[in-house]
């Protein structure tokens, strides 16, 4: 009787055994098909509708071929580009992936937040030109764009380790962005009407017209509210072993730019220096020259704005005559 028992005991554990070796190898094919689908077909609605809607709360609007899920990476939206497909002389910027970060802290808490963005292989196309019937499109462009888009608390941007290539030279960018929701809300992403005036034509032609060399660097730096453009603070540095205009060039070039935030009442002022070892135009030349140029607008809201111009260098020679350590002030 006991080994009956016995038998029928372990005939009980290998019929138990074998139904749960079945529901967990079903429970893998239902897992691996799940994935299968997320990364190859893409998210359901129940996941992308919240997904969007919490970026367009932040101020962003995703437009995208596929959002899908990869195993090492997350979240991954593909083909996306920011612009208005009715207004085509609007900033257009395309990508052909971004990482979507999640919270996954608040996820646990069964709560919705993206914490980054990683921007992959972007292009900037902005419109400088061409705004009319039947006139060719002229554009500025930034190349090879990626970077991380950090969603912070607070209606808050953060801007990291952006990279691209810019009139031939590299571009780097960091920044911070309060109340950045508001970011959709500036003009400049909002063309005017086709009977208003394009955009000056002389942008396009000097932008055009001027090459940097192999391995220039441009870096920017950019802090403000974004409910009011006189708040940013800019500051922006070159490096440039050669700069060539139609106007003349320029050897080991230095300058940077700052613009200071017009806040508590103070008027906007801004600051341009530039340094190079050799400048040379049709007309003139110099070595060592630095030159300094403030500006400041004498009211509030005023585009009259009053300008200093400090210029020296070690040798100046002109068509008219030369000088040694040079000094002018305007």
């Amino acid at each position: 009787m006991a080994l009956r028992n016995n038998r029928r005991f372990w005939r009980d554990c290998r019929i138990a055994f074998r139904r749960f070796r079945i529901s967990a190898w079903l429970l893998i094919l239902v897992l691996l098909g799940a994935l299968l689908y997320l990364n190859q077909v893409g998210l359901p609605g129940f996941v992308k509708t919240p997904l969007l809607q919490k970026l367009h709360a932040r101020g962003l609007d995703l437009q995208f071929t596929r959002l899908r899920w990869r195993p090492d990476r997350g979240i991954i939206a593909e083909n996306v580009r920011f612009w208005r497909a009715d207004k085509p002389a609007s900033p257009r910027l395309t990508l052909k992936e971004v990482d979507v970060q999640l919270d996954y802290r608040a996820l646990l808490r069964r709560q919705f937040q993206v914490h980054s963005l990683i921007l992959r292989q972007g292009s900037l196309a902005w419109p400088l030109d061409g705004t009319g019937a039947g006139t060719p499109l002229r554009e500025l462009r930034v190349e090879k764009i990626h970077t991380e888009l950090r969603l912070l608390p607070g209606d808050l941007w953060q801007i990291d380790h952006f990279q691209a290539e810019f009139a031939g030279g590299s571009f780097q960018l960091t920044g911070t962005v309060t109340n950045a929701s508001a970011v959709r809300e500036w003009k400049w992403f909002h063309p005017p009407p086709e009977h208003a005036p394009a955009h000056p034509e002389s942008w396009a032609d000097a932008l055009d017209q001027i090459h940097l060399a192999a391995r220039s660097q441009l870096r920017v730096n950019a802090q403000g509210d974004a409910r009011d453009l006189r708040s940013f603070a800019v500051r922006a540095t070159l490096n440039a072993p050669g700069i060539d205009t139609p106007w003349g060039s320029i050897e080991a070039a230095l300058a940077s730019v700052q613009l200071f935030p017009a806040a508590a009442g103070k008027l906007s002022r801004a600051q341009v220096k530039l340094h190079s070892v050799n400048s040379q135009t049709p007309r003139a030349a110099a070595t060592n020259l630095t030159a300094t140029l403030s500006l400041a607008s004498l009211a509030p809201g005023s585009n009259v704005v009053l300008a200093g111009l400090d210029l020296t260098a070690a040798d100046v020679a002109t068509t008219w005559g030369g000088a040694r350590n040079a000094h002018l002030s305007a």
